[in-house]
């Protein structure tokens, strides 16, 4: 004889993941959540974005060119779900003398934010355009780290973006630096707490830290590889 009874199984989910991913994750105050508030259902949303049109001089009693009105249809599609399983016997939640879930779920919430972060900041290989020419940032005590970022902020803010969300994202290498460089000078923490990887205001920008941020490097070798060579970064 056999019995089917796991219908009878209890069940329990935990909301922790998600929670330690909205309190941790840097993307969460970074991307624009609006879009995703309009799908309630389906992956994909359509998103028609109008060019810019250009200012003209008008002149009493004189006709007037009419500039054609352009859209773009953009489109925004959920096409990953980053998830984390494991198993674990109902006998050995009886057995165990800890709670296996709350151990389990901050370690899988890292994991998950690792992917979304990275991700994310990967989007910048996708940018429409760079600005300006990059200037190499200096190591020691004559970094030029106010230079350097006081340079991107001025190019961004002559190219028209929004001064009033500007936001400089850096690893935490590029952040001692700038702690280094600029202490005392244009760098002041805020008040507000240290919340997903904010650290305060650096050259109008407000300061966040990321350790998954995209990065490109040119490995040159001084010698013809072999097999079994092994290249470690970081």
């Amino acid at each position: 004889m056999s019995n089917e009874v796991t219908a009878l199984n209890k069940q329990r989910y935990t909301k922790m993941v998600q929670a330690l991913l909205e309190e941790k994750l840097v993307v969460m105050d970074l991307a624009n959540m609006t879009l995703i508030a309009e799908m309630p259902d389906g992956n994909t949303i359509h998103f028609p974005r109008p060019e810019f049109q250009n200012v003209k001089e008008y002149i009493k009693y004189t006709d007037v060119d009419d500039q054609p009105v352009n859209f773009t249809d953009e489109t925004l599609t959920i096409n990953k779900t980053p998830i984390i399983t494991f198993t674990y016997d109902d006998v050995d939640r009886l057995d165990n003398g800890y709670d296996f879930v709350s151990s389990a779920a901050p370690k899988a919430a890292y994991r998950i934010k690792q992917d979304i972060e990275g991700n994310f900041f990967n989007e910048i290989l996708n940018a429409n355009t760079t600005n300006g020419d990059p200037v190499e940032l200096t190591i020691g005590a004559s970094t030029n780290v106010t230079t350097v970022y006081g340079q991107a902020y001025a190019q961004l803010a002559n190219d028209g973006v929004d001064t009033g969300n500007m936001v400089a994202v850096v690893d935490p290498f590029q952040m001692e630096r700038i702690g280094s460089g600029a202490l005392g000078n244009t760098f002041n923490t805020s008040d507000r707490a240290y919340k997903n990887g904010y650290r305060g205001m650096f050259q109008n920008m407000m300061l966040i830290v990321s350790t998954n941020l995209t990065s490109q490097s040119i490995l040159a070798f001084g010698t013809q590889p072999t097999a079994n060579d092994t290249v470690t970064i970081a």
